[in-house]
């Protein structure tokens, strides 16, 4: 599987606005070795809202047209149509919404937001998403059987071995599709890569070139018989071909892990050099040497800007700091390539 993004986006015409994430920073300093490219919000961030969850403003500019995508929605208290409000931008103005995987964090507004969508607009999402996740984690770290399992999970816990149990709430597709029928929203569900304008396509389904990397115990629960291990298809990332530079790649919370979306983005472009990886890693519940491991294979690719937020982790980013790519992504961080 190959998609070209080989006609490159001009340098300045890539913006990504950070709408939603877990903090705001009024104090936070822009940068001057980023030249321009990550500019904080300052004192504009006093009026923003964190919170749990991720959603980024994407523009391309090509010629006289602006291409407006929305990369998920944020967590469930809606945040993200405060945020726009506050930064002047308009859910109507937006031609395609990326749903980068099923979870709460971020789809929770997703129903808030598809009423403030124009016709046509197209939503893209993996069927997957819409299937209820249980998280089951163990202090021995062994996965739950798949045969019995809701017996399977009263068992480890009656043996003292679950460390965190969860049912996370699952989008609801009857009221996702009702809602896009009636403000003529176009949705389409696909695993496949897809071309979001000229010089950008998302992922589609993320190859596992290293298992390892994938968050461990989460099981999709299809019905009361059917579980499977959850291996993240439906984690979507969106890649960007800036032209001179690279790839710039953003993620929801790297599922299946930032390494192998990476991997399969070059694989996928067939662009090897990596301008910018921003989003969420998904390292926060790693183990050290994981996240020791990752930021090694990180600095060896060597990308101008690496701005891990969300669910990433305190432990990454307390590693970075210092490094000259690092960035601390708030509520209104403006990447410019």
């Amino acid at each position: 599987m190959q998609t070209s993004i080989s006609d490159a986006i001009e340098p300045g015409s890539l913006t990504i606005r950070i709408l939603t994430t877990n903090e705001t920073n009024v104090t936070l300093q822009t940068d001057k070795r980023f030249e321009g490219a990550v500019v904080q919000p300052g004192a504009a961030a006093s009026g923003f809202i964190g919170e749990h969850g991720l959603a980024a403003w994407v523009e391309v500019k090509r010629g006289d047209r602006r291409h407006a995508v929305l990369f998920d929605t944020g967590g469930i208290n809606a945040s993200i149509l405060h945020n726009l409000g506050r930064m002047n931008l308009k859910l109507g103005d937006v031609d395609k919404v990326i749903i980068s995987h099923g979870h709460f964090d971020h789809t929770g507004s997703l129903v808030k937001v598809l009423p403030e969508l124009k016709a046509g607009c197209e939503l893209f999402i993996h069927p997957s998403s819409y299937v209820q996740n249980h998280m089951v984690t163990t202090n021995s770290g062994e996965e739950v059987p798949l045969v019995d399992f809701s017996k399977a999970v009263r068992e480890l816990k009656k043996a003292g071995k679950v460390t965190h149990e969860v049912k996370l709430p699952a989008l609801d597709k009857a009221q996702v599709e009702k809602l896009a029928s009636e403000h003529g929203v176009r949705v389409i569900e696909t695993g496949q890569p897809v071309d979001v304008c000229p010089g950008a396509a998302t992922s589609g389904e993320v190859e596992l070139f290293d298992p390892l990397e994938v968050t461990p115990g989460f099981y999709l629960l299809k019905s009361k018989a059917d579980v499977e291990k959850h291996t993240f298809r439906d984690e979507i990332a969106l890649y960007m071909n800036v032209k001179g530079k690279g790839l710039v790649i953003l993620t929801g919370c790297g599922h299946t892990g930032i390494l192998n979306t990476i991997r399969h983005g070059q694989k996928l472009t067939g662009i090897e050099r990596v301008h910018a990886v921003i989003g969420g890693f998904h390292l926060e519940m790693s183990p050290e040497t994981t996240v020791e491991r990752t930021i090694q294979a990180l600095r060896q690719l060597d990308p101008a800007v690496l701005c891990g937020m969300h669910c990433t982790g305190l432990a990454f980013n307390a590693k970075m700091l210092g490094s000259d790519a690092h960035v601390q992504g708030v509520v209104g961080t403006e990447f410019r390539f």
